[in-house]
Order: structure tokens, then C-alpha cells, then sequence
């Protein structure tokens, strides 16, 4: 046996010792894994084929409107994310 396989089987039999419940929690718990896995493949593929922002500046901090100088109603134009 190898021992991936032996491993297949530890996990099989823990499985089985838990409640019904419990096994919901884990298949749920392993669907979120691949999920998150996933996402993360796609995130690192995405970076290594376009970088978004290369050769631009960053972005300045202007703070509140008080602190920036920008008129509020101005500001909140501009900064409207809806």
C-alpha cells in the first residue's frame, strides 16, 4: 500500500467516526479549501499575465475632505463607489 493510499484510508475512517453532522461541516470545510485554491490560482495567474499598474504611480492619500482642500460636494463626487 502506499502511502497516499494509507492516507486516503486514515482520513475515510476519521470520517466515519464523526456524526452526520459533523460530515456536512467537513465536506463544506473542504469545498471552501478548493474554492479558496482556486481563487488563488486565478489571483497569481492574473498577476504573471497583466501587471495593472506597472510604471504608474501610486496613489496619493488627499484624507478627508477637510484635510484634502476639495469642496465636500466635490469630493463626494468623486469618490462616489456606487
Amino acid at each position: 500500500m502506499t502511502e497516499a493510499m494509507i492516507q486516503d484510508t486514515v482520513i475515510l475512517n476519521k470520517f466515519h467516526q464523526l456524526t452526520p453532522e459533523q460530515q456536512q461541516q467537513m465536506l463544506d470545510f473542504m469545498d471552501f479549501l478548493l474554492f479558496k485554491k482556486e481563487v488563488k490560482n486565478d489571483t497569481s495567474s492574473q498577476i504573471k499575465s497583466k501587471p495593472a499598474l506597472a510604471g504608474t504611480q501610486p496613489f496619493e492619500f488627499l484624507g478627508t475632505p477637510e484635510e484634502s482642500g476639495i469642496p465636500v460636494d466635490e469630493w463626494e463626487m468623486e469618490n462616489d463607489y456606487s
